[in-house]
C-alpha cells in the first residue's frame, strides 16, 4: 500500500479533491491544523488496485470546491515492499446468525430456527464474499486460514486461489471457535521465511470469543507481539479485543 502525506491550505476537508493521471488517489484520513492548513493522508493505486510508488507533489492537483489549493508539503510515509497477509476466517456456528438482521424480520429467538428465512444472508456468507473479492484483487501472498474448533491453513492443501475459492464456497457455520489457535497459526505462517522489509499483517474475520483453543491466551498475546501487526475486524465494543501491534495487545476476541 502506497501511503502519502500532504499538507495544504484549505478550509473544509470534506470538499478536498485529489487528482492525478498517474494513480487513483483515495483519502484515508484528514486532520485540520492551524487554519487554513489541513493535513491529508491518502493512498495511491493504479486501476488494478496495485500500489503506485514514486509520486511527487507535481504529480498531484488538489482542489477545494473546484478551486486549486496550495500544497505546503508532500511526502511518502512508507516504502515499496512485498506484503504478506494471514486471514483467519471463522466458520463456527455463531457465524450463521446476525441478530440485527433477524430482529429486522421479527425473529428474536433462534434456538428453534431450523432454516434461514428467505433473503437472509449469514455473516459467514458476507465474510466469504468479501474475502474472495479481496483475493481476486491481490497479487501478493495471502495465507487463508479457516477455523471453527479446528484450524486449517489452506496453504497446506493448495496454492491455487481457485481451489481456495471452492473450499470457501463449501464452508457452512458449525462448531466452536478456536480463535487463539487460528491467530497463532496465522502468525507462525507469516514469521516462517519472513523477508527483510516485508510488510506483514494478520486480519481475523470472526464474531466470537475463543472457545477451546489449545493455545493459552498469554501465548497468543506473546506471539502477536512478535509479529508486526495483528488485528481483528468487528463492532462489538462490549467484548475484549484481539492482539494488536506490540505492547497494545489485549485479550483476544472479536
Amino acid at each position: 500500500m502506497s501511503l502519502l502525506l500532504l499538507s495544504l491550505l484549505a478550509v473544509d476537508t470534506a470538499t478536498v479533491q485529489l487528482e492525478t493521471t498517474a494513480a487513483t488517489l483515495t483519502i484515508a484520513a484528514a486532520q485540520a491544523l492551524d487554519p487554513p492548513e489541513v493535513r491529508v493522508l491518502f493512498r495511491a493505486n493504479d486501476t488494478s488496485g496495485h500500489a503506485v510508488w514514486g509520486l511527487e507533489a507535481f504529480d498531484c492537483a488538489v482542489y477545494e470546491a473546484g478551486t486549486p489549493a496550495e500544497v505546503v508539503s508532500f511526502r511518502p510515509i512508507n516504502e515499496p515492499g512485498s506484503v504478506r497477509l494471514a486471514v483467519p476466517l471463522d466458520f463456527s456456528s455463531s457465524m450463521g446468525y446476525d441478530s440485527l438482521q433477524l430482529a429486522a424480520i421479527g425473529i428474536s429467538d433462534v434456538s428453534g430456527l431450523s432454516q434461514y428465512p428467505p433473503g437472509y444472508v449469514t455473516p459467514l456468507e458476507h465474510a466469504k464474499a468479501g474475502l474472495k473479492r479481496f483475493l481476486a484483487q491481490q497479487s501478493e501472498d495471502v495465507e487463508v486460514i479457516v477455523f471453527n474448533h479446528n484450524v486449517h491453513n489452506l496453504a497446506d492443501y493448495t496454492s491455487s486461489r481457485d481451489t481456495v475459492g471452492m473450499i470457501l464456497n463449501d464452508l457452512y457455520p458449525a462448531g466452536g471457535t478456536a480463535f487463539f489457535d487460528a491467530v497463532a497459526v496465522g502468525i507462525a505462517a507469516l514469521l516462517e521465511d519472513a523477508e527483510d522489509g516485508e510488510v506483514q499483517a494478520v486480519v481475523a474475520l470472526t464474531d466470537g470469543v475463543d472457545h477451546g483453543s489449545a493455545t493459552p491466551l498469554d501465548t497468543c498475546i506473546a506471539r502477536a507481539q512478535a509479529a508486526p501487526w495483528s488485528m481483528a475486524l468487528g463492532t462489538d465494543s462490549s467484548r475484549t479485543r484481539a492482539p494488536r501491534q506490540g505492547k497494545e495487545a489485549q485479550s483476544p476476541a472479536a
